[in-house]
């Protein structure tokens, strides 16, 4: 579950400090009812009604916190394979605890702890504004 090197940016990026912090009541948050839902409930329309006409195989989800978008993707596409990343280690406890099928990984969005070419939709709705180098995150999503 760490990230395992020796320039860890966790160990002092505070976004990541503060969503260690908030993720055991982070399901509970009004801001889960106000934004987080129906932005995710925009994002998977769009995808269905504008994306590919086959299901999606696998879906990523960069900054999936405790994996709610994932859980939505789910009920839409469920025989698609869910991963999800994030660099707050305890919501992707949560996420492993809320989403058993699922996979997930302790990572950021400029270093996605993925193979090449393993998802054929990625998606980051909330967390683009927490990337220290969105240049490098949209080539990382590019690259996977």
């Amino acid at each position: 579950m760490q990230i395992d090197n020796e320039s860890n940016p966790s160990r002092t990026n505070p976004d990541v400090k503060h969503f260690n912090q908030w993720a055991l009541t982070y399901e509970q948050s009004i801001m889960q009812r106000l934004l987080f839902g129906p932005v995710h409930t925009k994002i998977l329309d769009l995808l269905a009604h504008e994306g590919a006409k086959e299901p999606p195989k696998c879906i990523l989800d960069v900054g999936c916190g405790t994996g709610r978008f994932l859980r939505a993707a789910s009920v839409r596409w469920p025989q698609a394979q869910l991963l999800g990343v994030d660099p707050a280690e305890k919501m992707i406890l949560e996420a492993e605890r809320l989403n058993p099928q699922a996979t997930f990984k302790v990572g950021f969005a400029e270093f996605l702890p993925l193979p090449d070419e393993s998802a054929d939709i990625v998606v980051s709705s909330l967390s683009f504004h927490h990337w220290e180098d969105h240049q490098k995150g949209i080539l990382e999503i590019a690259r996977v």
